[in-house]
């Protein structure tokens, strides 16, 4: 999983909801075959506003979607997020919800940093 704005992921979780997937794992293959012909509606896209690294913890954010709440909030790439709402990183950011800001708690050039990161909506 990754949150960014890169190749639109965020937005193919909701479109997948369309699709029956196939995955092949001995050919490294995913099928994707439409449910329906009927043409897909978009709702809002809501998003954290960052990508980072969820292989890593702390996670690195490796990239900021420009105008978004988290670089309003100041969130920079190369910080290191140690908490999302005083849980673990990867823990916090799966149990988010997007009516509630993420309380991000990220080390900087060695200095802890507190930052109020609201969801950003990308589509209406």
């Amino acid at each position: 999983m990754s949150l960014t704005s890169k190749g639109d992921p965020i937005a193919a979780g909701g479109l997948l909801a369309h699709f029956t997937v196939t995955l092949d794992v001995k050919n490294l293959r995913v099928r994707l075959a439409r449910k329906s012909a009927e043409p897909i509606a978009m709702t809002a896209l809501i998003v954290p506003g960052f990508e980072c690294d969820l292989r890593k913890d702390p996670m690195p954010v490796i990239e900021v979607l420009p105008g978004s709440e988290a670089e309003r909030a100041g969130l920079r790439v190369g910080d290191l997020i140690e908490a999302v709402n005083d849980k673990g990183p990867l823990a916090g950011l799966f149990a988010a919800t997007e009516d509630t800001p993420l309380m991000l708690k990220v080390r900087r050039k060695g200095q802890m940093v507190t930052l109020r990161v609201p969801f950003t909506t990308l589509v209406r």
